[in-house]
């Protein structure tokens, strides 16, 4: 069984890979692919959110704090991400 720790581990670093600065509005198919990404990932993202407060709440883990603050990073950057795609197709359209 997958920790949820090692879980975010893997979430964060495929998701903070993704980067608005690599397509500097270089067209509409580039922003396109990356909303496609953002979609195929967003149940990642939510599963280790999801199990990730549970796990805090049921005091499943020694570290309660550091693990609250790596779910924290993983959902701001992602709703920070859908916004960033959601202006530039705003800005498309």
């Amino acid at each position: 069984m997958i920790s949820i720790s090692s879980c975010c581990t893997v979430v964060c670093r495929q998701f903070f890979s993704l980067s608005l600065a690599a397509l500097t509005l270089t067209g509409f198919v580039d922003v396109q692919k990356f909303y496609k990404t953002l979609s195929e990932i967003m149940p990642d993202v939510t599963y280790v959110v999801k199990t990730g407060r549970q796990v805090v709440e049921r005091k499943q883990v020694d570290f309660p704090a550091v693990l609250t603050s790596q779910i924290d990073a993983i959902k701001q950057h992602f709703n920070d991400l859908g916004a960033q795609v959601a202006a530039i197709i705003y800005h498309f359209l």
